[in-house]
């Protein structure tokens, strides 16, 4: 009677925690999304400067990162969690809702911007970036357009992989929060301007699918952040870390599962005797 309540505990703990990470993840994403839009919108009516709006998302993915890490472990952004999830970090079930709580937050943080804005700002922002919507400084260059937003997303993923993932490099963990947040501010500051530096796919999305404005520098975010994070991930797995380690956690968490179920049918079993 007692292991079984210790059971039930210890599976209740599990179903929290596994909400407690759909949560962090929505309520990163939303924070990010809505943080970077109103930045960009004030660009737009000329109070603030590129450097402002790559400061204040580098400030909001520092600031959810270092309140969710030790949660959800941060993704914030369907790139990354698409990234981990092709180098066998992430089980795709996991994955999954993670997505679905990312690309839930961030068009959450459009509908509340929406909310927001007045008519006389909608005015001043027509034709710029609607709902903050990010935008290349240069619309006719998709192509550097894509490229940028590739690069970008390279570099982000392979500092995620490096200070979250590898578990080489545990003692780094208290790095990730600054480490991604500097690393999104220069990629922004650098190229940020030709794609218009999302570098995640929910951040870009949610706003535009909100003002109903999908056009083609929506592709060039979704499409570019996820090439360029599949490549970092993949090469840093490949270059860093070890196959047979893979395999040991691969091997502990069958195991673990398999020793789980087997304990839950000898209590089913018991209580039918």
């Amino acid at each position: 009677m007692i292991n079984r309540i210790q059971d039930a505990d210890v599976q209740q703990e599990k179903t929290v925690l596994d909400l407690r990470r759909l949560i962090c993840e929505f309520f990163g994403t939303f924070v990010i999304t809505l943080v970077g839009s109103w930045a960009i919108v004030y660009r737009d009516v000329g109070l603030a400067t590129l450097n402002g709006v790559a400061l204040a998302h580098a400030m909001a993915i520092l600031v959810m990162t270092w309140m969710c890490f030790d949660i959800s472990g941060a993704h914030f952004n369907p790139a990354i969690t698409l990234g981990v999830m092709a180098v066998k970090r992430s089980e795709w079930s996991v994955s999954l809702f993670y997505i679905l709580s990312q690309f839930a937050g961030g068009v959450a943080a459009g509908l509340f911007i929406y909310g927001q804005i007045t008519a006389p700002l909608f005015a001043a922002i027509a034709g710029k970036s609607i709902l903050g919507i990010p935008a290349p400084l240069f619309p006719d260059f998709e192509v550097s357009g894509m490229w940028a937003e590739v690069l970008g997303g390279f570099f982000f993923a392979f500092t995620y992989m490096a200070l979250a993932v590898d578990l080489q490099r545990q003692k780094s963990r208290s790095l990730v929060a600054p480490g991604l947040a500097l690393v999104y501010f220069l990629v922004f500051v650098t190229v940020g301007e030709l794609s218009g530096g999302t570098l995640n796919p929910a951040r870009a999305l949610g706003p535009a699918l909100v003002a109903g404005k999908i056009e083609k520098n929506q592709f060039i975010h979704f499409f570019g952040s996820i090439i360029g994070a599949f490549l970092a991930t993949n090469l840093y797995a490949f270059l860093y870390i070890d196959e047979d380690d893979l395999l040991a956690e691969e091997e502990e968490r069958e195991h673990t599962k398999k020793h789980v179920e087997e304990a839950f049918e000898n209590e089913e079993e018991e209580e039918i005797r």
